[in-house]
């Protein structure tokens, strides 16, 4: 791990440790939900809610799901430091698989369908959105992208908010299937439709990149 990537993990731990504190100070104004104290006794339900809720990314106000899709970009950066694209892709599906059972639980303790402070299923999406082309500059033979590259390279900043731009459109536009994917029972609900618009993301990514490169 070189040193743009340490600072990051050192930025990220440090941004974590002040959050919880913010977190802690407004518990009981922010965090607690009118009638869902009996159900946030088990440590287990409060880790759900937590983690649901993107570490509190999702009580922020306005725009939940923005600020949940900028938690994405720091999970894609972590997926990134692996320098290994089949480790980048085992890590999203494998916390898309999760977010989906920690989202419908947290529907059930909040007792609302898709509540907008659940934005976990933003944040694992978001990897998802630049798969295609990871997967391009892997299998063309081209060095797998680490933070410090996405730094120091002015082209890969364009690419990245691109994605994160594209990937707010259709998630708040919601085109078929998207929308149709809401219906889903539980979590699958969720999660399932910001995953189909990481899809349409990188189709229209992977055209630019055809015609761009």
């Amino acid at each position: 791990m070189g040193i743009p990537e340490f600072t990051l993990v050192c930025f990220i731990v440090l941004a974590a440790v002040i959050w919880r504190i913010w977190m802690y100070r407004r518990h009981w104004q922010d965090i607690l939900v009118e009638g869902t104290e009996e159900a946030l006794d088990p440590l287990e339900n409060k880790a759900i809610l937590w983690l649901a809720r993107g570490g509190g990314l999702g009580l922020l106000p306005k725009a939940p799901g923005t600020w949940g899709s900028l938690g994405g970009l720091c999970w894609t950066a972590l997926l990134l430091l692996s320098g290994n694209f089949w480790i980048f892709i085992s890590g999203t599906f494998v916390a898309a698989g999760v977010a989906i059972w920690i989202c419908g639980r947290a529907e059930e303790l909040l007792n609302q369908a898709d509540p907008g402070e659940i934005v976990l299923d933003e944040i694992i999406a978001v990897p998802a959105c630049f798969i295609g082309l990871l997967g391009t500059l892997h299998f063309n033979g081209g060095n797998f992208p680490v933070v410090a590259d996405v730094i120091h390279q002015p082209a890969a900043w364009c690419w990245v908010a691109a994605g994160f731009v594209l990937f707010r459109l259709f998630d708040i536009w919601k085109p078929a299937p998207i929308r149709q994917s809401q219906n889903l029972s539980g979590g699958w609900g969720v999660t399932v439709d910001d995953l189909l618009a990481a899809v349409y993301v990188n189709i229209v990514l992977q055209g630019a990149w055809l015609v761009v490169c």
